[in-house]
């Protein structure tokens, strides 16, 4: 703090730090009511803590900042000696904001405690973290060392082994699980393979398209499912080969964490896009992180767009992912690259239009039904006939006798959707769920925003787990069994047991005997990862997630914080995407899960290197 750059250029953070504490400190003032205040001293008192907080910040930033800073600059320089001093106060002004927040909810003088004054604790950690990054700047890296052929294939072949033993697990704990679309899927390969009518239901043939193909080298779903393990370690193994030239450590630690993640494991279990599509965005978000490294070369950069036009035949939400590698070329002014990713991309469409085209007839790509995806218009209550021309149209639609829901289902997000399809087909019209939801958010853009905002922050911090938990249900024989047989033109009943009945395992409780390794993988992917731990509240969740995004942003190393900003980016895709074109499900954050141990292991590695500083 002797130069006079690095201790104005802290002033002015802690300033503005202060100042930006101040706002959300006003804001919350201005919703109590004075009338209403009870006469207890408790409640008066923290009706006057945000008055005390927008003085203090106003008063320490404005007027007294100079006589403090000198009184307490002993205090500053001890808490600022080592990394770990300097991360735990940032740690605990967090959570003085987090905690203040929770304790004012407690009160109906403030409906925001947490929401609002959470904020304030995330500020003030991170515009502390900078001050001392400042301050205090790192020492510039050692060059790094080449690592033995040997090590490098030896950690290659632990990720591999892990992986299989994760896989090996979930055989003998549980059937492939069919759940909630697989019969579809699995439906549509039947029609693939000719054995049943081809009913073209969902978005793409992409993953009905690999079922055939897997079918077709082994008539079983056993085969699609090994596919995907196979996919899983592969991609594991991957992230380490691509990371390893930034940090190694870092690298291994991922691989290894993806390759023992009992959630992904779980997901490659299923007969669900989910483990294809987590796989292939983390494949895209590793080369997208290779290519910001170091300029790509036109192989790489045609990859890239080729890969989200597969993504997308498999997943409608990974159509515009090509918008992540797009951003990076054009941040760093490599137009050349950028106009290779959307070539990539275009030939991608074109190609996958064509596989359709065989299919159907005629070149397509995905489902061209404009009654579809009627799920954030009943999600976020949006719908009224009075928003416009088309809802008009739409409410004729569900209240037609040929509509087969009652007044007490009419808003079940799937059967409105075959409402307008059938009310179409017989009368000639066009109503189109896209087109009363676009309506309905140009009526109500206020509520719509709202809604969206509101959904974010479920995403973020996972706290919908009530609706997932069934995940780690046993798979049974007899579940899937007795939905084929309501359902005979599926699968004939002769032939149900040989594809859903897999092998005869006992029913045991996956949650209750799992060895203790897998089991605390599992309680740390679902609860203790850094950004859920802090998280009794939504909104603590959401505050705690940003500021851990922060510290790693403000901490990490060059090339480690490329590759978190190319995770963040990917993430925020998807909860821009999801919120505003689907709705939150457990499933749907659950499928960026690779994503969020790239998060969690870059918090590790930067907390171990604090630590050895700390030692030496």
């Amino acid at each position: 703090m002797k130069r006079p750059v690095i201790k104005l250029t802290a002033r002015g953070l802690v300033r503005g730090t202060l100042l930006l504490c101040s706002l959300p400190a006003a804001l919350l003032l201005v919703q109590v009511q004075p009338a209403a205040l009870p006469a207890r001293a408790a409640d008066l008192l923290l009706a006057g803590l945000p008055a005390l907080l927008l003085a203090a910040a106003w008063g320490i930033s404005l007027a007294r900042y100079d006589w403090l800073a000198a009184r307490f600059a002993p205090l500053v320089r001890a808490l600022m000696a080592y990394p770990l001093r300097a991360w735990l106060v940032a740690f605990v002004i967090l959570q003085i904001g987090l905690a203040w927040g929770l304790v004012l909810d407690g009160s109906p003088l403030f409906p925001q405690g947490a929401s609002v004054l959470g904020l304030v604790g995330q500020v003030g950690c991170l515009g502390w973290l900078a001050a001392y990054r400042w301050c205090v700047p790192r020492a510039a890296p050692p060059p790094s060392q080449p690592h033995p052929a040997r090590r490098t294939r030896r950690i290659t072949l632990g990720i591999l082994a892990v992986s299989a033993l994760t896989s090996v697990w979930m055989w003998v704990y549980t059937q492939p699980a069919f759940m909630s679309d697989s019969t579809s899927y699995f439906q549509i390969s039947q029609g693939l393979l000719g054995r049943a009518d081809l009913d073209p239901y969902w978005y793409t043939y992409g993953y009905p398209l690999l079922i055939a193909f897997t079918r077709l080298l082994y008539d079983n779903i056993v085969s699609v499912i090994l596919v995907q393990e196979i996919l899983r370690a592969l991609v594991a193994a991957a992230a380490f080969y691509i990371i390893k030239p930034t940090h190694y450590g870092l690298a291994a630690l991922i691989g290894f964490l993806l390759a023992a993640s009992p959630l992904t494991a779980h997901q490659a279990h299923s007969l669900m896009t989910e483990s294809l599509y987590g796989s292939l965005v983390m494949l895209l978000a590793l080369l997208t992180f290779a290519a910001a490294r170091q300029p790509p070369g036109r192989r790489l950069a045609l990859s890239l767009g080729l890969l989200c036009a597969l993504i997308a035949f498999f997943r409608p939400s990974g159509l515009f992912l090509s918008a992540v590698p797009l951003l990076i070329g054009l941040l760093q002014r490599r137009w050349g690259t950028a106009l290779l990713v959307t070539g990539g991309l275009a030939g991608g469409v074109l190609a996958l239009a064509g596989v359709q085209g065989l299919i159907e007839g005629r070149p397509a790509f995905g489902n061209n039904s404009e009654a579809y995806y009627p799920f954030p218009l009943m999600q976020y209550e949006l719908y009224d006939p009075d928003n416009g021309p088309q809802s008009r149209l739409y409410q004729q639609a569900l209240d037609w006798e040929g509509c087969e829901n009652d007044s007490d289902e009419r808003y079940v997000m799937h059967q409105i959707d075959d409402c307008a399809v059938a009310y179409n087909w017989t009368h000639g019209t066009a109503a189109s769920t896209r087109a009363v939801y676009i309506e309905a958010i140009l009526a109500q853009p206020v509520k719509w925003l709202s809604a969206v905002y509101h959904d974010a922050q479920f995403f973020l911090s996972m706290r919908r787990r009530a609706d997932g938990l069934g995940i780690w249900q046993i798979s049974r024989c007899v579940d899937s069994v007795r939905y084929f047989i309501q359902h005979p033109n599926i699968l004939p009943v002769s032939e149900i047991a040989r594809y859903v009945c897999v092998y005869d395992w006992p029913n045991v409780p996956v949650i209750g005997t799992v060895a203790p390794a897998a089991g605390a993988l599992l309680f740390h992917e679902f609860f203790v990862q850094p950004y859920r731990i802090l998280s009794p509240t939504t909104w603590a969740g959401l505050w705690s997630g940003l500021a851990m995004l922060g510290f790693i942003l403000i901490e990490a190393k060059p090339g480690v914080r490329r590759l978190v900003i190319v995770a963040a980016l990917v993430v925020a895709y998807h909860v821009a995407v999801t919120t505003a074109g689907q709705y939150t499900t457990f499933r749907y954050v659950l499928v960026l899960t690779p994503l969020f141990v790239v998060l969690s292991a870059s918090f590790y590695q930067i907390v171990w290197e604090g630590l050895r500083k700390r030692r030496v």
